[in-house]
């Protein structure tokens, strides 16, 4: 009997304990909950901070400066900024009467600058050539059309043109009077010059183009053509043995004497001997400046003293008077080397 009491009664003892010492798998199940809320919490303070403290600080900012502006705005635009030219070097030319400046980095070279016709200078950089060519001379052709447009050179309406040139793939820019048939050149103050730049055409696909043409403007802009009206005039008397043509400019071949008062003589004067002389006349197509005074007609007789001529009508005269291998003497006033006015002397 014993035996079968003790036994329920351990029964009901391990069953009464068995509650107390819970398995460990059911130990947190009460905390992750409470970990998770705790962890959502903390991510949602420190999300709001960041979020509290960016439109904090973006409002600040909007506050310091209502409206912004890019920075490319507030920099010059490519078309107005200026190079300092106060530090660029400056070449001038008594000859043909034209100085400018260039910048710092550009290599000048010269080559019979000083002469009377083709005085050459060139700046170099790079690939880039800008070509100056003064007094112009033994250039001809028909001309051709260019694209371009007007511009300013020290007070003179020009036009700048722009040519690609297939031979080599470079690009041209240059100075003229004219888009419609024309040969490139300038033509100012009695002068023929040449003035373009050439620089390869892959420029373009780079962009350096823009600077370089920029550049460009920027040297022209500082051209000065110094118009010598005041120069003095010099006269020369001879006889004109020919009046020919070349590349649209005139040339006289004049015979100079000078007329000597001597009154041993019937009308008081006497020439000495004549010096061969060529003298350039006119270096452009319209000769409406050239003042002409004639007192011959086309045969040779005489007309009024003073007669104005056209400049078809001296070159008549001129040939019908070396037909007969004799002509008259002529007075020719001559400024800045190019002829002003041709008139007949008259010898009483």
């Amino acid at each position: 009997m014993e035996e079968q009491i003790s036994q329920p009664v351990l029964e009901k003892e391990i069953e009464t304990l068995q509650p107390v010492l819970p398995s460990p798998t059911t130990k947190p199940s009460y905390l992750i909950p409470v970990l998770l809320s705790s962890l959502a919490t903390a991510a949602l303070l420190i999300a709001g901070y960041f979020i509290f403290g960016s439109i904090k600080t973006s409002s600040s900012i909007s506050q310091a400066s209502p409206s912004p502006s890019p920075v490319l705005d507030q920099s010059p635009s490519p078309s107005t900024t200026t190079l300092d030219q106060a530090s660029w070097n400056t070449y001038s030319n008594s000859v043909h009467n034209v100085s400018f400046k260039y910048p710092l980095g550009w290599q000048l070279t010269k080559e019979d600058d000083i002469a009377k016709y083709n005085a050459s200078i060139k700046l170099t950089k790079d690939q880039a050539t800008i070509h100056m060519i003064f007094g112009v001379d033994g250039i001809g052709g028909s001309g051709m059309d260019y694209e371009g447009s007007p511009f300013i050179l020290d007070g003179n309406k020009v036009f700048k043109y722009k040519a690609h040139n297939t031979y080599d793939n470079s690009e041209s820019v240059g100075i003229t009077n004219s888009l419609k048939e024309s040969l490139g050149v300038l033509l100012l103050n009695k002068k023929t010059y040449i003035i373009n730049i050439k620089y390869p055409g892959k420029y373009i696909d780079s962009g350096e183009s823009i600077n370089l043409e920029k550049t460009f403007d920027q040297i022209l802009s500082t051209f000065k053509f110094n118009d010598e009206t005041n120069s003095k005039v010099i006269k020369k008397t001879g006889y004109i043995r020919e009046i020919s043509s070349s590349n649209n400019a005139y040339f006289v071949a004049l015979d100079e004497v000078k007329i000597i008062s001597d009154s041993t003589k019937p009308n008081g004067y006497r020439e000495d001997d004549p010096l061969s002389e060529t003298i350039e006349l006119s270096a452009i197509p319209n000769q409406t400046n050239i003042e002409i005074n004639i007192i011959s007609n086309i045969d040779g007789t005489l007309n009024m003293p003073g007669r104005s001529a056209s400049f078809a009508e001296l070159l008549e005269l001129i040939s019908a008077l070396n037909s007969k291998k004799i002509g008259p003497l002529f007075d020719i006033e001559i400024q800045d080397n190019f002829i002003t006015k041709i008139s007949e002397h008259y010898l009483p």
